[in-house]
């Protein structure tokens, strides 16, 4: 009722308050402006407000902060989390040195588990028809249900393979991945698969299996050699090819320690 009664006195200030609320600190009209220097401060709360009234009448409806190149340049989002890779699409000597340690740090993690015996928690899991490819002989099965079924690999069957099904599959893995690279292109699925049998195959290695991995490796080189020669970035099947290559170049020089061109 007290707003109400307010509200209709002050009828005749609504249209310059644009409120029908009762102002905290409402503004004496009769102040005179027009003999005060404005740059002095005010002498009481009164005049204070009224500067106020009438510095904000004189502003435009929309302020238009003043702005500058250089703020205007800066970049408005996060930054990333990860290391951006470099303008020529090499990889630095520091990403290698943090690669190979969180590369030896996962296959500690993984030989533990399949030297322990700690799959006995997953036996009774379902899993799909790959569960049952460590019983198969043939390279080619392997391919085509990595292939076909699009899957990702799974930890209760890459812990599960011995050593000689591991130098089998990895070899058809990188045959697979060898015929792919003359189109600067490298299946996501096959190469995934490959990374986590590598993280498996211990030592000593065969020669057989060493000279198939040289091989590899030299085709990435030339892989990685090509796409920065022709420098076409703007494909991201290309980019990551070339990223695909540079990690597996990592680890065939740098973890498994084999020259490629000796």
């Amino acid at each position: 009722m007290d707003i109400q009664t307010t509200a209709e006195d002050s009828g005749d200030d609504a249209d310059s308050s644009n409120s029908l609320m009762p102002q905290a600190l409402p503004v004496d009209e009769t102040v005179d402006l027009s003999n005060v220097d404005m740059n002095q401060p005010a002498t009481n709360a009164q005049e204070y407000l009224a500067r106020v009234r009438k510095e904000a009448k004189a502003l435009p409806d929309i302020i238009r902060a003043p702005t500058t190149i250089a703020v205007a340049s800066k970049p408005k989002s996060v930054a990333p989390a990860y290391e951006n890779a470099s303008v020529n699409g090499t990889i630095s000597l520091e990403w290698k040195a943090k690669f190979v340690v969180h590369f030896k740090g996962l296959r500690e993690q993984l030989l533990y588990l399949k030297n322990k015996g700690s799959l006995n928690k997953w036996k009774d899991m379902p899993f799909d028809e790959l569960k049952d490819n460590n019983k198969k002989t043939k390279q080619d099965q392997w391919l085509e249900l990595i292939e076909s079924q699009k899957v990702l690999p799974k930890l209760s069957i890459v812990l599960k393979l011995d050593t000689v099904t591991l130098i089998h599959i990895s070899t058809a893995l990188m045959q697979e991945c060898s015929s792919d690279i003359s189109e600067q292109k490298l299946s996501s699925y096959t190469c995934a698969w490959l990374y986590a049998i590598l993280l498996l195959v211990e030592q000593p290695f065969l020669s057989d299996w060493i000279s198939d991995l040289r091989i590899f490796g030299r085709e990435l080189a030339q892989l990685r050699n090509d796409i920065l020669k022709a420098q076409k970035f703007d494909n991201i099947q290309t980019v990551v090819a070339l990223s695909t290559a540079n990690m597996f170049l990592c680890i065939i020089e740098d973890i498994f320690k084999q020259p490629l061109f000796l």
